[in-house]
């Protein structure tokens, strides 16, 4: 509830996000659990704006789709598509950790590309947990990106 996206309201009558009774706003407030065989399994929380969504699906994908730890996926290099809901993007951020290669193919297939620095706080922060098959063990991450920190008790 407490969050600044009742500022994405607006009064236009036409709009999908126009202000009326009782409507929420769209908002892009980031935290999941994700499940595996009925058990939570990774519990992610992103920031940054409209890009957490984007931060958000990076993270699932490296845990998911190639085996990254959770240490391993918030560590790895990020890229961003800036835009609202009321802009469209003009400028894919990519960060200067990712591969050259990668980075000219982008641009060969007509993407506008602005590399940035490393561990760049446009890519949003992210935390996590990743819980064992045996329900035994937290793993924890953090983002080199923010302040935050991975500890047990």
């Amino acid at each position: 509830m407490l969050h600044n996206r009742g500022a994405y309201f607006t009064l236009e009558k036409a709009h999908h996000n126009k202000l009326e009774p009782g409507k929420r706003p769209f908002h892009t407030l980031c935290a999941s659990i994700t499940f595996k065989d009925g058990e939570p399994h990774i519990i992610l929380g992103s920031t940054g704006g409209d890009g957490q969504p984007q931060t958000h699906i990076q993270l699932l994908s490296s845990i998911i789709d190639y085996g990254l730890n959770i240490q391993e996926a918030i560590y790895s290099p990020r890229w961003f598509l800036p835009g609202t809901i009321y802009e469209k993007h003009k400028v894919l951020l990519l960060e200067g950790r990712l591969p050259t290669r990668v980075i000219e193919e982008l641009k060969a297939i007509g993407h506008r590309v602005e590399v940035v620095e490393p561990f760049s706080s446009l890519m949003g922060h992210a935390q996590g947990i990743t819980i064992s098959k045996d329900r035994r063990t937290l793993y924890g991450g953090a983002d080199p990106r923010g302040d935050g920190l991975a500890i047990g008790y």
